[in-house]
């Protein structure tokens, strides 16, 4: 299950709320912030229980963006982007920047593996 978006330019107010059975695919973005939310899959007077993670984020061909996330499963990939940032508060196990990512600052509070080909 995909949730798209496409074609932003200059929207930074971005918000996605996502699930563990979704993979984020952001596309051809320029100048926009994406923050992605947990969903909330239980809700009572006392607590709330969320599902904080989705299952992978794909940023392909955008430039001047932010992405902010909690958890990815599978993780992030980065693909033919331009002056990328990437702030990942929780768990992400892999970030694969593949062709032609220029320019990619990532924060993270935990420790992940990174790969990468043909990235300056």
């Amino acid at each position: 299950m995909f949730h798209k978006i496409e074609y932003q330019r200059g929207n930074k107010g971005l918000q996605i709320d996502g699930n563990m059975k979704q993979t984020v695919y952001v596309f051809k973005c320029e100048d926009s912030t994406i923050t992605v939310n947990g969903k909330v899959y239980y809700h009572s007077s006392f607590f709330a229980l969320t599902d904080n993670k989705v299952n992978s984020i794909i940023l392909d061909s955008c430039k001047k963006c932010a992405l902010v996330f909690n958890d990815s499963v599978a993780g992030l990939e980065i693909i033919n982007s331009q002056r990328i940032q990437s702030q990942v508060t929780g768990k992400c196990p892999i970030i694969n920047g593949k062709a032609q990512v220029m320019s990619a600052k990532l924060q993270f509070f935990q420790s992940i593996r990174l790969m990468a080909s043909k990235c300056t």
